[in-house]
């Protein structure tokens, strides 16, 4: 099992000697690096939720109450998201485009505020 971001990079050019691989396979990495890094960060879940009219609203559980300041670093990635210690709701549609992209670097905040 790969548990580190490095291995997961080692693992990911080896199969890409090859040539570029598939969009699948490339989003599975992507799903591999934010399963990493959202236990590095200590998160338990992240799951997706459709709205009422509003669309989809990604939400991040900690596994923690998550301290307040530890919300402080996330203002640069948005400031419209709702945060409370035991989640944060992200409208889909503020990530734009590049959500995972996004999520990844949210994620790579709360790693390194841990």
């Amino acid at each position: 099992m790969i548990e580190d971001l490095d291995e997961l990079k080692e693992t990911k050019a080896k199969l890409e000697k090859d040539g570029r691989l598939p969009k699948a396979a490339d989003n599975l990495f992507t799903i591999l690096r934010l399963k990493i890094l959202g236990r590095k960060a200590g998160i338990e879940q992240i799951d997706s939720m459709a709205g009422n009219g509003a669309g989809e609203t990604i939400i991040i559980k900690p596994y923690q109450p998550i301290a307040p300041q530890r919300f402080a670093k996330l203002l640069s990635v948005s400031s419209t998201w709702l945060y409370a210690t035991d989640e944060i709701k992200i409208p889909k549609k503020d990530l734009g485009e590049d959500w995972l992209q996004k999520l990844e670097k949210c994620l790579q905040l709360l790693a390194e505020s841990v």
